[in-house]
This record gives structure tokens, C-alpha cells and sequence, in this order.
């Protein structure tokens, strides 16, 4: 039949779009902007992304996602896996958005990024508890008026 001549002659349309047009469901790992038209793209969304092969790192293959804009300035993203620090690079029109959380150890505080995941299990059920909310917005206030005095 044709099916199985095509299968031993390598003329197949594909079983997917990745096997058809080179193209993946690809979702955004982090905040972004586009440098073009300044459009938010928010985590998680998602793009029909092309995937190549950008090299290795030792056996690890690095990979790159191209994708466009989901505003109409015809901006063009490349999202690059990076194995050495376990992250990924955006190129191209797109910004990452880097989030920085501050550690103040002389007031007992800490960053969630230093706690390890049973310790920030602590820190955030303490930030869902309502006396506890309670007690933050009264220091708040006190400190806004000692800063304004």
C-alpha cells in the first residue's frame, strides 16, 4: 500500500507539527518584555516555537526556541537553554525580568531564595496568617510615619 511504501522510503508527512514543520508548544519560563514595542509577556504563556540544536555542554544538547511577538511589532524571541547554570538566556527582542529579593538579616529576615522548601513552608504560612498579616500592616504604618516624621 502506499502507507507502508512511504514508510520504507522516508517521504512521510509526520506524526506531529514538530515532525512536520519543526515547530513545539513552548511556555515562557519567566517574565519578559519585548524590547520592540514593550508588550508584558507574562510566565507561562504559551508560543508555537521552533526548536534547533545550538551545541552542547559536555553531552548536554542546548536548545533554541524561536518565536514572535504576540503584539504586532514583528518582534522575534529566541529563548536558549543554558545546562552550565541550570537557567535560560533570552535573546533577540525579548528582556527578561529580573526579580531580586532583598535579605535583611540585622531585622531576622530572610530571602524565600536563601530558605530551603520546609523553611519556606514556615515563612509563607506564616505570611497567610491573618494576626500575623494583622501585625505586619500595623509595623508597616508605624514605620511610614517614623520615615515621614
Amino acid at each position: 500500500s502506499k502507507e507502508s511504501l512511504n514508510q520504507h522510503t522516508g517521504h512521510t508527512k509526520g506524526r506531529n507539527q514538530y515532525e512536520q514543520k519543526g515547530l513545539i508548544r513552548f511556555e515562557l519560563p519567566f517574565d519578559g518584555w519585548c524590547t520592540k514595542c514593550g508588550r508584558h509577556v507574562a510566565k507561562g504563556v504559551r508560543f508555537n516555537a521552533s526548536k534547533k540544536a545550538d551545541g552542547k555542554y559536555h553531552s548536554t544538547t542546548i536548545w533554541k526556541f524561536g518565536m514572535g511577538c504576540p503584539g504586532l511589532c514583528g518582534g522575534s524571541f529566541v529563548v536558549r537553554t543554558d545546562p552550565k547554570n541550570s537557567d535560560y538566556v533570552f535573546e533577540g527582542d525579548l528582556r527578561r525580568k529580573v526579580e531580586e529579593y532583598s535579605s535583611d538579616e540585622e531585622q531576622g529576615h530572610r530571602a524565600l531564595g536563601e530558605l530551603d522548601h520546609r523553611d519556606q513552608e514556615k515563612a509563607l504560612s506564616k505570611k497567610r496568617d491573618p494576626m500575623q498579616a494583622l501585625e505586619r500592616k500595623q509595623d508597616d504604618r508605624e514605620r511610614a510615619r517614623e520615615r515621614a516624621a
